[in-house]
């Protein structure tokens, strides 16, 4: 049944919809009578327990460049094990001509972290390895499917724990001898283009230890630099100098996720769509690989044509309650969540909108009342499904029958992040998603 009738009903007078008679209410020579509508014809009821169908489906591949640099391995007990590396490409600008006497120190990456995913108590290790490939393609576009090809042979490693709140920056030593040959060559002029650089450095690739349970980082592009530190010998004592030498703009995030023992496909397709039922009456979004859940009301049509347009919608809800257990204090639910419509093969066609605004909601975390949800207004969306006064056309009503669905996913940085949810399905009897109606009966009889 749609809509039980558990449902709470106020049989409310409507005072606002039923005006009272005038018998004389004049302006200037006119007159005007209205009608009483007789109150008992009016009901405001609630429900929420309208059929909601959800399940998870996938994209094929998402574009992956971008100004953040992600690394890091992670296993989620729904989701499997994700792993990211990135690759980017260097310049030398030709600006450094050192003289004969300065002397080598070593050479550094230095890294900045400003987002990070996971659990950042666990030891992690970050290998730079030297690509040999250019990346530099204009002309072609990068996905998180993608992968450049390195030297097996590590250029220098860190091992660590990341400290947010404490420094975001890591300094990694590398090759002696890369630094070396960098020098000389600078000081022989013959690294005076960036085509002399390419030969010598194609660019580098940031790879996660084998670690499977650390966090998931993301580099600022623009401010990882490979830094030549060198000192000369003075007269009043040895003076220390570095030569910094920067990222380019071509650079992209291997995102690959391995979904060995978990209900999901191991190498799932744009069309599949694994409904709740099957993965323990949870669906999931995830950032990065590109998983979303799907959300469809199969019967609120026949509700409408049952009604036969004594039903008007005063306001519609979709409650989304994210599946807290023990992995929620390090896999935290995303800031919010936004709602697109797609079509049978779950490719999105557009934004779903209440009015004028794009439905969105924030996460909400109401620990007095111990809620915790993400509250989409879906008013417009179910309005135009059941009331027949207001879906004059016949568009959405064309698409649903076409197999027109929702897709619920995470709104901020969904190709570079790795945000993930689970979410209940509505059999599920503490985190269930819902959708909420309120809605005006009319009685004709």
């Amino acid at each position: 049944m749609l809509l039980s009738h558990r449902s709470r009903c106020f049989n409310w007078v409507l005072g606002l919809l039923c005006l009272g008679t005038f018998n004389a209410c004049e302006w200037g020579e006119t007159n005007m009578s209205l009608l009483k509508s007789n109150p008992d014809n009016f009901m405001v009821i609630f429900t929420d327990t309208a059929t909601v169908a959800t399940s998870t489906v996938f994209v094929d591949s998402l574009a992956s460049s971008g100004e953040r640099l992600l690394v890091g391995n992670y296993t989620d007990r729904y989701l499997g094990n994700v792993r990211a590396e990135s690759y980017v490409q260097t310049i030398f600008n030709g600006g450094f001509k050192p003289e004969s006497r300065v002397i080598f120190d070593s050479l550094v990456l230095s890294l900045k972290y400003t987002y990070h995913y996971g659990d950042t108590t666990m030891l992690q290790t970050i290998r730079v390895h030297q690509l040999t490939e250019n990346i530099s393609h204009k002309d072609k576009s990068f996905y998180n499917v993608n992968k450049s090809a390195y030297d097996p042979t590590p250029l220098g490693s860190l091992s660590f724990r990341a400290r947010p709140l404490r420094s975001s920056r890591l300094d990694i030593r590398l090759s002696d001898e890369l630094g070396q040959t960098i020098m000389d060559m600078s000081k022989n002029n013959t690294l005076q283009t960036d085509a002399d650089w390419q030969k010598l450095f194609r660019g580098i690739a940031l790879v996660p230890g084998t670690e499977k349970s650390g966090p998931m980082l993301g580099f600022l592009r623009d401010s990882t630099q490979m830094i030549l530190y060198y000192h000369t010998s003075e007269a009043n004592g040895i003076l220390g100098a570095s030569y910094k030498i920067e990222c380019t703009d071509y650079a992209y995030n291997y995102i690959n996720a391995d979904r060995t023992g978990t209900g999901l496909p191991l190498k799932p397709k744009a069309g599949d769509r694994i409904g709740s039922a099957r993965t323990d009456h949870l669906s999931f979004i995830q950032a990065g690989v590109g998983v979303m859940t799907r959300v469809d009301f199969p019967y609120l049509r026949s509700f409408a044509q049952h009604a036969n347009g004594r039903v008007r919608v005063n306001r519609a809800l979709l409650r989304v309650t994210p599946y807290r257990d023990e992995d929620i204090r390090t896999l935290i639910p995303p800031d919010g969540l936004s709602l697109y419509r797609c079509n049978l093969r779950n490719q999105l066609t557009g934004v779903v909108y209440n009015g004028s605004s794009a439905v969105a909601a924030r996460y909400n975390q109401d620990t007095f009342n111990n809620r915790y949800d993400y509250l989409l207004d879906v008013t417009q969306y179910v309005t135009e499904l059941i009331d027949p006064l207001e879906n004059s056309n016949t568009m959405i009503t064309s698409n649903i029958d076409n197999g027109e669905g929702l897709i619920l996913r995470i709104t901020d940085n969904f190709n570079n992040s790795f945000s993930r949810l689970a979410i209940g399905d509505q059999r599920n009897p503490r985190f269930a998603t819902r959708l909420e109606i309120y809605y005006t009966y009319i009685d004709k009889n």
